[in-house]
């Protein structure tokens, strides 16, 4: 067995996946655990969303025009795995040995981490929550990391990226739907496979997270990880281009925590605390807004909704997160959503 085959056989063996709401806290944990010594996580490679589905229109990756094709889509501005910046070359030889899309993946984690001398990589691409059970099924011995984040924290932390909806009642629709999806995986996954973090707690108790985090990863906490923002730059763990990632490049901020009381006014508090229903409570988060009546939220649900509607209807919105390639929320567009 040569020494690639042992690390494909550890990479497999060891594999773990982040996952939960875009500005949720999920690139900060990646930044953490990617200041480990034996561990690393690329760029989001969305691979669950933008390659898995295509497998059976692809065919065969032993047939070589197949894998030509496949490398051609790898290296595409359609594809995120191409923020990876892998040679062609290197993905090429290692494919080829290659006989199906979950041995692409771990091929494809692989020469990732080869690259940096780590035995362990990870996957974070925040949209493969509503993808977990299938890859669960694919990969036995996968172990999953949910990042849970107060839901008017993430609309606020969305409204100011450059990609992000325009509509709060949108961002905190799709928010319920992350947390409903988060409660069925508690349900359907044993707890050494499913672990559920807090964004709050990971701010503000960072080391006993982060040694609970070691713990069901089965690796040693090292104190680099509290130091996270010393990182070596390629383990960044994002495409320069995706500019509001750039406070992973600092030291953990407590304030951030609740930097959107000042943020939100009491109209989006309550449409927030109205969309994400009784997924605030079930997740331990507290309503903050004063009962308002249906017609109320109505009126207001349709005022939000007006120039997220024209980014779309004008193609503005598309055109906005095209450069940062930051379309591809839950397997779509926003518009979709």
């Amino acid at each position: 067995m040569t020494d690639s085959d042992a690390l494909k056989r550890e990479i497999r063996r060891g594999l773990f996946f982040v996952v939960g709401h875009h500005r949720g806290g999920t690139t900060l944990l990646q930044s953490m655990l990617n200041a480990h010594s034996a561990l690393t996580i690329p760029p989001e490679t969305q691979f669950f969303l933008e390659i898995w589905p295509r497998r059976q229109q692809w065919g065969d990756l032993q047939n070589s025009k197949v894998r030509d094709r496949v490398l051609d889509f790898l290296g595409s501005r359609e594809c995120s795995i191409r923020d990876l910046k892998l040679s062609r070359q290197a993905l090429a030889a290692a494919l080829a040995a290659e006989s199906d899309y979950e041995d692409l993946f771990v091929t494809i984690l692989s020469v990732w981490a080869s690259e940096r001398g780590k035995r362990r990589a990870g996957e974070k691409s925040p949209g493969h929550i509503h993808q977990v059970l299938e890859i669960a099924q694919s990969f036995p011995e996968a172990r999953f990391l949910s990042m849970l984040r107060d839901p008017r924290a993430v609309v606020s932390s969305e409204l100011t990226a450059t990609w992000g909806a325009r509509s709060v009642d949108q961002i905190a629709r799709r928010w319920k739907r992350v947390a409903m999806r988060h409660r069925e995986l508690e349900q359907c996954l044993p707890r050494d496979r499913y672990l559920a973090l807090h964004y709050e707690d990971l701010l503000s108790e960072p080391e006993r997270v982060l040694r609970e985090v070691c713990d069901f990863l089965g690796e040693p906490f090292e104190d680099s990880m509290l130091r996270y923002d010393e990182r070596e730059e390629d383990e960044r763990g994002f495409d320069p281009s995706e500019t509001w990632k750039l406070k992973t490049l600092a030291p953990l901020d407590t304030k951030r925590r609740d930097a959107w009381r000042k943020s939100l006014d009491s109209v989006q508090v309550a449409l927030i605390d109205h969309a994400a229903g009784e997924g605030l409570e079930a997740l331990g988060y507290e309503r903050e807004a004063m009962p308002r009546s249906n017609l109320e939220l109505f009126l207001w649900r349709l005022w939000d909704r007006v120039p997220w509607a024209l980014e779309v209807a004008t193609g503005a919105a598309r055109r906005k997160r095209g450069p940062q390639r930051a379309r591809r929320g839950e397997g779509g567009s926003e518009e979709s959503s």
